[in-house]
């Protein structure tokens, strides 16, 4: 699985790139800013003779781009590259744990295990829901599928009775995750998607009372964390999170 992962994140002008070279016999120079140069022989008969910090410099400055997965997901959202990828940047706001930062890492690379996902790498002989009949794709697997928007509709009314407030989940803030007028919404949100991926792994129901006590369970992690690293500023971000809801999970 890490094989196809690994592939499926490869530039499209990468793979374009080689294609085209692996078609013909021409010689490859590639110019750098600087004045150094690198001069390969034909493709096929590769051999490189250059210092290996000649190929990271080329790496850092000639190939910008945006890495297949955001860049697919920002389609599907109707929003930019950035802003996906600011929603991974944006998620270590909200917590240090690495398995909710590397879940959303997952998930504007698209490379969650969803059975659409499962099924594109040959792990599965189908792509459907484990809860529906319908293509269990990254979108459907967070928010789409008719369990899991009914379970955000659960927290949406659980959360805006205690925070007297009308926020709405849609998909962009689930997939999104972060919104800054809004630090307990977006918490709540990060560990919704983590309860919802782990659920979905073992065919569990997503139930709202399940999901309080997962977040009581956080909430006791993030503040040992901040006894054991304490400051005031850190103190008055873990308020900013879990104030409104501590109480009531």
């Amino acid at each position: 699985m890490e094989y196809f992962s690994i592939k499926k994140a490869i530039p499209r002008q990468w793979l374009e790139k080689l294609n085209e070279n692996n078609r013909s016999s021409s010689l490859i120079s590639l110019d750098l800013s600087d004045g150094d140069s690198i001069n390969t022989q034909p493709l096929n008969e590769l051999i490189f003779y250059e210092k290996s910090n000649l190929y990271y410099k080329m790496l850092i400055t000639k190939m910008e781009f945006c890495p297949t997965g955001p860049h697919s997901l920002a389609r599907d959202l109707n929003t930019t590259p950035d802003v996906i990828i600011d929603s991974f940047i944006n998620v270590r706001a909200l917590t240090k744990s690495s398995k909710f930062i590397i879940l959303q890492y997952k998930i504007i690379h698209r490379i969650i295990a969803c059975n659409a996902y499962l099924h594109q790498t040959r792990i599965k002989e189908s792509d459907k829901c484990s809860y529906c009949d319908q293509s269990d794709s990254i979108k459907h697997f967070f928010f789409d599928c008719e369990n899991t928007r009914r379970f955000w509709n659960t927290i949406e009314i659980w959360l805006n009775n205690i925070t007297s407030s009308s926020e709405i989940i849609d998909l962009n803030s689930v997939i999104l995750g972060y919104d800054t007028n809004n630090p307990t919404l977006a918490i709540v949100i990060l560990f919704g998607k983590w309860f919802i991926y782990k659920a979905k792994l073992i065919d569990s129901p997503l139930d709202l009372n399940k999901f309080k006590i997962f977040l009581k369970y956080q909430s006791l992690i993030e503040k040992q964390a901040l006894i054991i690293n304490y400051s005031i500023k850190k103190e008055k971000k873990f308020k900013s999170l879990w104030n409104k809801i501590e109480g009531n999970i």
